[in-house]
């Protein structure tokens, strides 16, 4: 069964590729590499991480409008760590949600409008439209179920796996 709609197809691995990109979606890793024990973020080795280079992969693709960051906040995070500069140009726009705020908080604020400004522009500097970060609930297995309503998970975890994808 599909996880979302009963009944539904499940598609494999690259099934699920392909229907994305053939709805226009690109589908890349914030990291190139990293060691790690397990499957969780927290297992990553610091010392081991290497950023993808997704400003280029922008640059090369420049119909591309918005990332999303399907795990959660620990790949915003990534993000923000190989992206500050990135950041701080004015390319880049965040979501109103409070994920996408509370990671993105530094930059965002940076840019938030006085009293009496004009709206803030959805062009960049460069001229082109701006790329809207959002920071999605994360979908991970690993902070749904059997941890549901415990007072030591994270709000997301409140939630379980198809709740989380509908949203």
């Amino acid at each position: 069964d599909n996880l979302l709609y009963k009944g539904g197809p499940f598609l494999t691995y690259e099934e699920q590729l392909s229907a994305l990109m053939e709805a226009g979606y690109a589908l890349w890793d914030v990291l190139q590499s990293c060691e790690r024990e397990g499957s969780t973020d927290s297992k990553i080795q610091m010392k081991s991480v290497a950023g993808n280079d997704i400003r280029g992969f922008c640059e090369e693709n420049p119909s591309i409008r918005r990332i999303c960051f399907a795990s959660g906040a620990s790949t915003a995070t990534y993000f923000r760590k190989f992206n500050e500069d990135w950041l701080k140009c004015n390319q880049l726009s965040f979501a109103k949600n409070e994920a996408t705020q509370k990671v993105f908080k530094k930059f965002a604020n940076s840019r938030k409008r006085k009293r009496g400004d004009a709206p803030l522009a959805r062009k960049s500097k460069k001229g082109g439209e701006q790329i809207e970060l959002v920071v999605m609930q994360s979908v991970s297995p690993a902070f749904t179920r059997p941890w549901k309503n415990t007072p030591e998970t994270p709000k997301a975890s409140s939630m379980i796996y198809t709740d989380k994808r509908a949203f």
